[in-house]
């Protein structure tokens, strides 16, 4: 997600709201997406992640152990918008 997110805003440092299909909304820090080595999934095995198993995309952390990876409900599943503050 960092690539994407410096992509639209090299410069941004500030809160990034993530949203789902459903709704469901989740404001993390910028930078601890990138120190929770923080991915967007859209393959799963090879395939594209359908939507009733969480996709098209996910966000999923690599370092599970990172607070924010540790926190189940920064896992978002269906991912449809992320706003930059």
């Amino acid at each position: 997600i960092a690539d994407v997110l410096d992509a639209v805003a090299p410069s941004g440092r500030g809160p990034v709201l993530l949203r789902a299909l459903d709704d469901f909304e989740v404001t993390v820090d910028r930078a601890d997406l990138e120190v929770g080595d923080a991915l967007l999934a859209i393959n799963a095995d090879g395939a594209p992640i359908p939507v009733a198993d969480g996709g098209p995309v996910r966000l999923v952390f690599l370092d599970q152990e990172a607070p924010i990876g540790a926190d189940g409900q920064n896992w978002i599943w269906n991912l449809h918008e992320i706003h930059l503050a």
